[in-house]
């Protein structure tokens, strides 16, 4: 049974006190966003409950397999008991993966050809400082080597407990939030179209939907209750993934991370509406098409379309179109329910 998520900043101090006390511990945060969004502060007293702790940072979108193995190979000794993640989701896939490493003994890099089965990773802690990636809720997580995207994941690696406290998101610019925010959305979509899909991936889908309405409203005049919504539909489309995974939308978007520099949220928002008219022409089924319209992110203020990125990049639309098909992830394009066509970009 995975625990209900922990609502609210009261609640959850308390809750990480008890999940430190007595433990050798590791905090892993963003480089500024630690203390750029509160958490450093509100935070402080519940980590002195460790016995020691160690830190590690990273900044940026992306997250490669060659700084985590060199972070490993710092930390290596540290043997932590528990883990503390505090930011959004490169940071959370960070704990997460430094977590497999720590059971194993095995480099990021050499557990992205394969996980052992039979492992016991230190628990980790989730604060998630975004409403989008969901990365609290699920039992994998992406680094890139190369400008590839690589998965790794294990079931015990889910993190053991996920706070979800929406202060931590009011420093998010209105372009954060429509990354995130639009990464969230994206993902409740594809998990109800997925071929992974369950009865119960669909209805947390839907129960994220259901809470996403508000993006509009976040991105442009937020307010507590819209960020709290959008933090909680972003945790319900991470438990929708976790079960069904990601399709082509997410599995076309990696190239314009690591090879253009495009915020993963962004670049799904590119890729979304032609992986959408596909799906839509192949299923018809009504409340899809009913829910591209109502989150196309094309109407979506600062999330620029992928021609208009060219456009401003001096990049060629159809080479980078062929790119993205040539680069994508053939497991992905199995989960997704269309086959795409070579002319997917028109």
């Amino acid at each position: 049974m995975i625990p209900e998520p922990i609502l609210g900043l009261a609640d959850a101090r308390r809750e990480l006190a008890d999940f430190l006390r007595g433990a050798d511990a590791l905090l892993v945060t963003g480089a500024r966003s630690f203390a750029a969004c509160g958490a450093r502060d509100a935070l402080a007293g519940p980590l002195r409950a460790a016995v020691r702790l160690r830190t590690a940072t990273h900044a940026g979108d992306l997250l490669s397999l060659e700084e985590l193995d060199a972070t490993f190979d710092r930390l290596r000794d540290a043997a932590p008991e528990r883990i503390v993640a505090v930011g959004g989701g490169a940071i959370l896939d960070t704990a997460k993966i430094l977590a497999l490493a720590f059971a194993t003994g095995r480099t990021p890099g050499e557990l992205a050809a394969g996980v052992p089965a039979d492992i016991a990773p230190p628990p980790v802690f989730a604060f998630p400082t975004t409403a989008g990636s969901g990365a609290e809720a699920t039992h994998f997580a992406v680094a890139y080597k190369e400008c590839v995207k690589k998965s790794i994941g294990h079931l015990r690696v889910r993190p053991a407990r996920a706070a979800l406290v929406p202060e931590f998101t009011y420093t998010l610019s209105s372009y954060q939030t429509a990354c995130t925010g639009f990464d969230a959305v994206s993902q409740a979509i594809e998990s109800l179209w997925a071929r992974g899909a369950t009865d119960e991936s669909r209805a947390f889908a839907r129960r994220a939907i259901g809470l996403l309405g508000g993006l509009d409203k976040a991105v442009s005049d937020p307010d507590p209750a819209t960020r709290e919504a959008m933090q909680l539909g972003a945790y319900w489309s991470g438990r929708a993934i976790d079960i069904s995974k990601t399709t082509a939308a997410h599995a076309l978007s990696y190239l314009l991370t690591a090879r253009h520099g495009v915020p993963h949220g962004h670049a799904v928002a590119m890729v979304f509406p032609y992986v959408a008219a596909c799906n839509l022409a192949h299923l018809r089924d009504p409340e899809l098409s009913s829910l591209c319209e109502r989150f196309d992110p094309r109407r979506i203020p600062g999330l620029v379309p992928l021609p208009d990125f060219c456009r401003a990049c001096g990049l060629d639309f159809s080479a980078l179109a062929a790119d993205l098909l040539a680069s994508v992830d053939p497991a992905r394009l199995a989960n997704n329910p269309a086959s795409l066509s070579p002319n997917l970009f028109g």
